[in-house]
């Protein structure tokens, strides 16, 4: 027998039978799918280490920044050479030299610190803006986009990203204390460095000090010798008088004295040389210290010249570790903080050495100022003994030029000669003490010399040590270098695999939103199908109730009975799921056909968007061209005006014409008239004349003849006028005509090009005409077929109708998903229980256990006891059911607003149609 296993309400159980599902078994991983739409994001590319929090980082860097302990043993006695001891003191100098070009580095390279950390704070701000205003865009097309999406799932989306917002917030301050951290340890190297600059500045001034010492010495030792100089003087004339007073006196006893004065002489003159010999050999040791400082000094100028390198190269790493610290991701930060770790231990390593090379300098500055303090009194001391030793050969020569003499002076003389060498010998044996102590005193200052030689060695070789640490340094840097290089490149890959990974978690988003969208469509389709389903649970509880009583009416008590009803009924359910997998194939066939319609009614809407805007540009069109119209019909009005202007002037030059011929006419009829009376009067003249002739042939009176004579004076003097005037008529006649021709043709010109010009410019404009008359009637067409296609597809009332009807047969399909699972839940729990039970099978009692029967009274059975397990999961079960009917509460009473604003709306358009 199998265990029952509870699974709350609106869980779904595969494996068991299903009684109720809107969909066929292909659809249910889509359907589980799209339930759960979002996921929270997982960044499986970070690593455990970045789990850590900064503060545990910090303190493991300390850990490792913590200086170690050198152990070392001095060996008292070492055979030294001589030769090399100044090795040592220059090398130091020269570390100091680099030591502090490298000081002065790392003060240009904290500047430029300073600076590249304040731009990356910049491009920080920057890229956390970008990020922000990036969120911010998503949030407001996740809102336009999921306006019909479930609101929880909207929210638990919405929450995730401001996890992860939140996240990036804590990464950004943890990057913020690390550069802060940074930038304090930058700080403290930069104050040793400038600790170590002070040490070697007091290390200098101590032997600037030293050599002004060394010239007081000098100078001292200067009046030391001209004080023996004068005292020498005094001594030889000392001499000069005793040899004087010698010179009366002679004595065997003074020249045995003066054989053992020579003896003693000759033993002074060897321990002279030998004095000598081991003054020039201080000396030699001397010039070897001299040699020795020098070398040391140039040593420490070489350590500073490497500490100011090595400050440069830390300065260098650190600059580049800020910029890897701002330019990698939150994916590199583990690496980077190894990286910071591992150069900061080899910094903080090397900052150990060159401090304890710094002890060690000034330690051996101090035995070196010692050494130089001793070998400057032995020397002082040589130098005494050498003037004097010198005095006493000077004297003992005197003596010897003057053993003649010495022989023939009296004994008085000898007696005081044998006096004066006693004294040289009392001083001689002084000498020897000087000398002895002097000895010693060498032998002790051989001893520090030999101390300070092991100590040189000592610095050599941690002047080694330091090269050997430069040298590593120099490798780690250009592993770091390497390294930084790596993982810029892997940054720039990172970088673009995250921004790949965003662009495909957004398409993933916008694929989950257009499926959203589709099944909404789908469940405007599937809405009947919906109700079907539900009228089938009803049915179904029914049948169940009507199960339960049929089987205590049948008194199925045997497994096999019951499990011969239970195959029945399965086979009558997967006739059923058959039925309801045709039934999702028809679905399928109608949503595809919806889809596209869909498709179909989504290009209708953008070619009608196009087309409006198209109709607005071409309304635009329209009205530029009837403003041009108007302008040019204005301008044809105005040209049609003065084309009537100017046939008025035509015709009032016709008429001028006109008049012009008319006075033509009159004057030639006029001329006319005047010849006629000019003939006339040349008849009547030749008549006269013939009448003249008569009378002269006939005599006539001289009364008449002087009559005749005075009427054809006046007749021709009458004539001539008539001709005078008749010329003159005829001129100006000629010259008016002229001047009438010449103006009508110029006005017949004139106005012949201006009616050209406006016949030219009333075709173009009439031709223009035309075409915008041409334009707007097709312009008018298609805006006619487009008004025509907004009647069939601007319908926004009932494009917002058909979504919020979607938004309602979803939630619907939701109650009627989750009510099916209850149904298949308590089918699964009463056939569990059915199987399970503790009765005999041959009692028909055993189903009154699971309450078919209220009112039947059963016998008391001992029941098994309660476990924590079982009384969890139903008081989950029961908090689940709580919240589920108070949240389903406030859905039902939406649920009834939105239904019965569809029914209004539906009213409206049904109206409206």
């Amino acid at each position: 027998m199998t265990s029952v296993q509870f699974t709350p309400i609106g869980k779904r159980n595969r494996g068991k039978f299903q009684v109720l599902h809107s969909y066929s078994a292909a659809h249910l991983p889509e359907l589980n799918t799209q339930r759960s739409l979002f996921h929270a994001l997982k960044d499986k590319h970070l690593d455990p280490v970045e789990m850590s929090t900064f503060d545990e980082t910090e303190h493991s860097i300390r850990e490792d920044a913590l200086p170690i302990a050198f152990a070392r043993e001095i060996h008292k006695e070492r055979n030294t050479d001589f030769e090399n001891t100044g090795l040592g003191v220059k090398e130091l100098e020269s570390i100091i030299k680099s030591l502090r070009a490298d000081n002065l580095n790392l003060r240009l390279k904290y500047k430029e610190l300073l600076n590249s950390i304040q731009l990356d704070d910049r491009d920080i701000y920057a890229e956390n803006l970008e990020l922000k205003l990036r969120l911010k865009m998503m949030e407001n097309d996740m809102r336009s986009n999921n306006g019909n999406v479930n609101t929880e799932k909207n929210d638990h989306t919405i929450k995730m990203l401001q996890k992860e917002v939140a996240q990036l917030k804590q990464d950004n301050q943890r990057l913020k204390d690390a550069r802060e951290y940074e930038a304090q340890k930058v700080d403290d190297i930069v104050n040793k460095a400038r600790e170590d600059n002070r040490i070697v500045e007091q290390l200098e001034k101590q032997m600037q000090h030293e050599a002004a010492k060394y010239e007081d010495e000098i100078h001292q030792l200067q009046q030391e010798l001209s004080q023996t100089e004068s005292k020498l003087i005094s001594l030889q004339k000392q001499n000069d008088d005793i040899i004087k007073s010698r010179a009366t006196e002679r004595d065997v006893k003074s020249e045995t004295e003066l054989r053992n004065l020579i003896k003693e002489n000759s033993v002074l003159t060897e321990r002279l040389a030998d004095s000598e010999h081991e003054v020039k050999m201080l000396s030699k040791k001397l010039q070897l210290h001299v040699g020795a400082l020098e070398d040391g000094r140039e040593r420490i100028s070489q350590l500073e010249e490497k500490n100011h390198k090595l400050n440069n190269q830390l300065q260098k790493q650190s600059r580049e570790l800020h910029d890897l610290q701002f330019s990698k991701n939150n994916d590199f930060e583990s690496a980077r903080n190894r990286e910071t770790q591992r150069l900061q231990q080899q910094v903080d390593s090397l900052e150990v050495e060159i401090s304890q090379c710094s002890k060690r300098l000034v330690e051996m500055q101090k035995k070196y100022d010692l050494a130089n303090e001793d070998l400057s009194h032995e020397r002082m001391h040589a130098e005494n003994l050498e003037k004097e030793v010198n005095d006493l050969e000077a004297q003992l020569r005197e003596v010897k030029l003057n053993q003649t003499e010495v022989s023939l002076r009296s004994v008085k003389e000898s007696q005081d000669a044998t006096n004066e060498m006693d004294k040289l010998r009392r001083e001689l044996a002084e000498k020897d003490i000087d000398l002895e102590e002097l000895e010693v005193r060498l032998v002790a200052n051989e001893k520090r010399l030999d101390e300070v030689l092991y100590e040189l060695k000592l610095l050599d070789e941690d002047y080694a040590k330091v090269n050997k640490i430069n040298d590593e340094l120099k490798d780690a840097l250009y592993q770091a270098n390497e390294e930084l290089k790596e993982l810029k490149t892997h940054d720039k890959n990172a970088e673009s695999d995250f921004i790949n990974e965003l662009r495909f978690k957004v398409r993933q988003l916008q694929e989950q939103i257009s499926d959203l969208q589709d099944e909404k469509d789908e469940l405007i389709a599937n809405a009947k199908e919906d109700d079907r389903l539900y009228k089938d649970n009803v049915q179904l509880v029914k049948m169940v109730e009507e199960l339960q009583k049929s089987l205590n009416d049948l008194g199925m008590s045997s497994p096999e009975e019951l499990t011969q009803f239970e195959l029945n009924l399965k086979r009558d359910l997967a006739d059923k799921n058959q039925k309801i997998k045709r039934g999702d194939e028809v679905i399928y066939k109608l949503e595809s056909k919806l889809e596209r319609a869909e498709l179909d009614k989504k290009t209708l809407e953008n070619e009608l968007r196009l087309g409006q805007r198209e109709v607005e540009i071409l309304q635009e069109d329209v009205k530029a061209l009837q403003e041009e119209l108007r302008i040019l019909r204005t301008k044809l009005k105005d040209s049609e005006q003065v084309l009537l202007m100017s046939d008025d002037k035509l015709l009032d030059a016709k008429a001028e014409l006109k008049n012009w011929i008319r006075a033509e006419d009159s004057m030639q009829d006029e001329l006319k008239r005047l010849r006629e009376d000019l003939k006339l009067s040349q008849d009547t003249i030749k008549v006269l004349q013939e009448q003249l002739q008569g009378q002269k042939s006939s005599e006539p009176s001289p009364t008449i003849t002087d009559y005749m004579e005075f009427q054809l004076k006046s007749t021709r003097k009458e004539l001539t006028e008539a001709r005078k005037s008749i010329d003159e008529l005829k001129e100006k006649h000629a010259s008016d005509i002229m001047l009438a021709k010449e103006d009508a043709s110029s006005k017949e010109q004139t106005l012949q090009l201006t009616i050209n010009d406006l016949k030219n410019k009333l075709l173009i404009k009439s031709q223009e005409h035309d075409r915008i008359v041409a334009e707007s009637a097709r312009l008018a067409s298609k805006m006619s077929n487009f008004h025509g296609n907004l009647k069939i597809a601007q319908d926004y009332e009932r494009a917002d109708f058909l979504k919020n009807e979607s938004i309602y047969f979803k939630q619907r399909y939701r109650d009627t998903h989750y009510r099916a699972a209850d149904f298949e839940f308590l089918y699964n729990f009463a056939m569990d229980k059915i199987k399970k039970s503790k009765f005999k099978d041959d009692e028909s009692v055993k189903l009154a256990k699971l309450g078919l029967y209220p009112g039947y009274v059963i016998r008391k059975e001992e029941r098994p006891q309660l476990t924590f397990k079982t009384l969890a999961t139903f008081v989950l079960a029961a908090v689940k059911l709580r919240r589920r009917t108070a949240q389903e509460k406030l859905r039902y009473n939406q649920l009834l607003r939105v239904k019965a604003e569809l029914d209004a709306t539906r009213l409206r358009l049904k109206s409206a149609l």
